[in-house]
């Protein structure tokens, strides 16, 4: 069964990097260190390795913990810390620093493994979460390298799909050293499924300490709309803030505010974007402009008309009047804030709406992929 998912695999490498290249259009970093991605690494450290592999921003930060449980309790190992994703690599970056050392995991393809674990040589490997690649897993298992798969979950949905492959499942999850699961049910599922060695250990998103400073920065940033109700959709992903819009638009909170936070940075400006085709007024901290809300309909990186624009003289003025249409009657503010935001009802003296785009908003968000 796995030479057949290989051969598979093999056939939709063009895919693969085309789906690689569309990607790199938002986020070059993508396209970096691209032979990581097939195997082929440049830096050997000279200290035992333990790998960690953190797909993206969510599994990183919840690998926190444990990694540097591992760096305490470990001082002569060099910590590997392995992304698919440029955001879950930054992430890294900022939590660690030159504290461990980062790469790309590579494709799952027999060749890319192997040069990735002759290259490293780890002792021990700790896969986050639900990263079940077969001939990774038996690659470390060929190696007679332990592999675990660490604050593993699984849902009743995702282990229905998961059956239907079977017996290449099966072979996968058997493969693994053990399994440490975040919940009854989620080790019973992956149980079922062919997994060995399962505990429950809970959910190490729970063991990752605050920063000091996170309470006083979330009163300062209270402070600054007391009184005020606030919704905070936090995490969003493509089509979600549409939805919710669509929905805010029904009811009726008097002087809400509305904090919406993407999971992707470079989502950002489509949010952005999409609040200023509704003609919604709104505020981007990231971009500097929490002060200010933007004008309804205007873009976020359109600049206001410089003060000093030459002025017409009235004589001009009526020239050109003369030649234009009668005008149409003045639009209060007032009133386009009160059509785009439906039936809020009256409209409050400040914008309800403020997409936040900066991770400070959230003590434990930016994936995230």
């Amino acid at each position: 069964m796995r030479r057949l998912y290989t051969f598979l695999l093999f056939l939709l490498l063009p895919a693969v990097l085309l789906r690689l290249a569309w990607r790199a259009r938002r986020q070059p970093g993508y396209l970096r260190r691209l032979g990581e991605r097939f195997g082929r690494y440049d830096t050997r450290p000279d200290k035992p390795v333990i790998w960690i592999h953190a797909v993206s921003v969510g599994e990183t930060r919840a690998a926190q913990p444990l990694l540097e449980a591992i760096r305490a309790r470990h001082p002569e190992a060099c910590v590997l810390l392995t992304h698919m994703t440029p955001t879950g690599l930054e992430t890294g970056r900022a939590l660690f620093g030159d504290t461990v050392l980062q790469s790309w995991l590579p494709y799952d393809y027999p060749f890319a493994v192997r040069g990735f674990l002759r290259h490293f040589r780890p002792h021990l490997g700790l896969l986050m979460e639900t990263e079940l690649w077969p001939n990774l897993i038996s690659g470390c298992r060929e190696e007679n390298m332990p592999l675990w798969l660490v604050n593993a979950r699984l849902s009743a949905p995702a282990a229905r799909r998961y059956a239907r492959l079977g017996p290449l499942v099966r072979q996968t999850l058997a493969g693994l050293a053990g399994v440490a699961a975040q919940t009854e049910g989620d080790a019973a599922r992956l149980q079922a499924l062919g997994a060995r060695n399962v505990h429950v250990t809970g959910n190490l998103k729970f063991d990752v300490t605050p920063p000091p400073d996170a309470a006083a920065r979330a009163a300062a940033l209270r402070a600054r709309f007391p009184g005020r109700p606030v919704v905070l959709a936090a995490s969003t992903r493509d089509g979600e803030e549409a939805l919710l819009l669509d929905a805010l638009a029904t009811c009726s909170v008097p002087d809400l505010l509305f904090v919406i936070v993407p999971r992707h940075p470079q989502r950002f400006d489509t949010v952005a974007e999409l609040l200023a085709k509704r003609r919604i007024p709104f505020q981007r901290r990231s971009a500097g402009t929490a002060g200010a809300p933007q004008r309804s309909g205007a873009s976020p990186s359109r600049s206001s008309k410089p003060a000093s624009a030459p002025r017409k003289t009235k004589a001009r003025k009526d020239k050109r009047r003369a030649h234009q249409r009668p005008p149409r009657p003045s639009r209060n503010p007032q009133d386009e804030r009160t059509r785009a935001l439906g039936k809020l009802g009256k409209p409050p003296p400040h914008s309800p709406f403020m997409p936040s785009t900066a991770r400070s908003l959230s003590p434990t968000r930016e994936r995230t992929g």
